[in-house]
């Protein structure tokens, strides 16, 4: 047995080291760089990737091998249009940073792999125009900021599924003009900022948000709001 581990840490080892070379190879980085932009565990495995305002085109999709990552930042990468499947086997990440990825226009189905996300920001994807049906999957999920994605028309029904989320924020989702009804779904949620968004009326839904402290809905056009609005019992701040 203590061989066949050695052999397969060694294995996993060499996936790493490549899967690290190939995106080396994608930011056109050379070693001094990308070790400026890397953070590895004492055990020698990658923990964090900061690759903020860098050059690069697309992921490589073997970065899916860096099992102990924890932490991706791409801010405002502006050349990235879409990201590979084999994102989906970074499972020991918690955060995912895309703000300002001006031209990502999809996430993978892949993305719900990751089980061990709890923040995913994609403040400002302003071409991003959905969500794919396997967001439900993120069990982990706390935080979900969509916060200026221009482009997306609309959430899809499995945003339910995410029964650890707290924060939800939508503000200046200017295309996004309802809510779904699954929404009433989200038991942990603590705030919902829908500011800026050309939502005219909220899913009776709503009222089951039993954990919901804070609901901005400034400058909506919104006429009346649902009777169960009043059901929100832990409500504190409603704009």
């Amino acid at each position: 047995p203590g061989l066949a581990t050695g052999a397969e840490r060694r294995r996993k080892k060499r996936l790493e080291e490549g899967a690290l070379r190939d995106l080396q190879s994608a930011c056109y980085l050379d070693d001094l760089t990308v070790e400026g932009s890397i953070e590895k565990s004492l055990e020698g495995h990658v923990i964090k990737i900061d690759l903020a305002d860098c050059n690069i085109c697309a992921l490589p999709n073997s970065i899916g091998q860096l099992k102990a990552l924890t932490k991706l930042d791409l801010f405002h990468c502006e050349n990235i249009t879409r990201l590979p499947e084999g994102i989906g086997g970074l499972t020991a990440l918690e955060t995912f940073t895309l703000d300002h990825c001006f031209f990502l226009a999809a996430l993978p189905a892949a993305i719900g792999e990751l089980k061990s996300l709890t923040e995913l920001n994609l403040n400002l994807c302003e071409s991003l125009v959905a969500l794919p049906d396997s967001i439900g999957g993120l069990a982990a999920l706390t935080i979900l900021n969509l916060g200026g994605c221009h482009k997306l028309v609309a959430l899809p029904k499995a945003v339910g599924d995410l029964k650890a989320l707290t924060v939800l924020c939508l503000d200046e989702c200017s295309s996004l003009t309802q809510l779904p009804d699954t929404i009433g779904g989200l038991i942990a949620l603590k705030e919902l900022d829908s500011c800026n968004c050309p939502i005219a009326a909220l899913p009776d839904a709503i009222g089951r948000l039993g954990a919901l402290t804070e609901l901005n809905l400034r400058r909506c056009p919104i006429t009346a709001l649902p009777d169960t609005i009043g059901e929100l019992g832990a409500l504190t701040k409603l704009n």
